[in-house]
């Protein structure tokens, strides 16, 4: 008869602390794995809502349009490239958090422009008009109903000469007439479309992530 013996050397809260440092290692592994496809699908989830904002379709055929004297490239460029920004600005980061001698919690959080928009925006939306630098896009996201432009105001209709062909800025001469932007889509820096597309898409980035955990 054979007799087999196995001894456990380490005591129980050592062994459990090996099990817990395996188990924390796989699942570091593993929600890392994910963060890519997260970045993704986030990313994705924000680029198809940010087009079919009130503002993105005012820029591609609207009043923003004509107001900011866009081309048709202009505007479909713009657009792309803040909203490409967006989608590279979003990442994922795995935290964990020990909560006890051998217990840890673990976190995923989507970050979101994180250094805010003006790191973003110096090199979208602005064209230069007769040696004046106009920054569009900025006036859009951070400039509210302020005045942007005290010497000048736009005649819209019908106006196949113009950039857009939808409007043309006259100088105010004695008028007095200035431009902003329309009250309608002006935004700040923390309150414009691309921070409430963020925000209202909340929930559903949620979902992405619990997807994966």
């Amino acid at each position: 008869m054979i007799n087999r013996e196995v001894r456990i050397i380490d005591s129980v809260n050592s062994l459990k602390a090996k099990f817990d440092f395996v188990a924390r290692d796989i699942v570091d592994k593993r929600m890392r794995s994910y963060a890519p496809v997260i970045s993704r699908k986030v990313g994705e989830l924000i680029g198809d809502a940010l087009i079919r904002t009130p503002e993105a379709q005012s820029i591609l055929t609207g009043q923003l349009k004509a107001d900011f004297g866009l081309t048709d490239i202009q505007a479909s460029l713009s657009l792309e490239q803040l909203i490409e920004a967006v989608k590279r600005s979003t990442t994922v980061k795995l935290n964990i958090k020990p909560t006890g001698a051998v217990r840890y919690a673990y976190a995923m959080v989507v970050s979101i422009l994180p250094a805010g928009l003006s790191s973003v925006l110096s090199n979208i939306g602005a064209y230069n008009s007769n040696g004046n630098n106009i920054p569009w896009m900025e006036w859009l996201l951070t400039r509210g109903v302020e005045v942007v432009v005290d010497d000048a105001f736009v005649i819209n209709g019908n106006k196949p000469n113009s950039r857009s062909g939808m409007a043309v800025m006259s100088q105010s001469g004695g008028s007095g007439r200035v431009f902003r932007v329309d009250p309608q889509y002006a935004g700040t820096a923390d309150d414009n479309f691309v921070t409430k597309t963020i925000g209202s898409l909340l929930p559903e980035i949620a979902l992405i992530m619990r997807g994966y955990l």
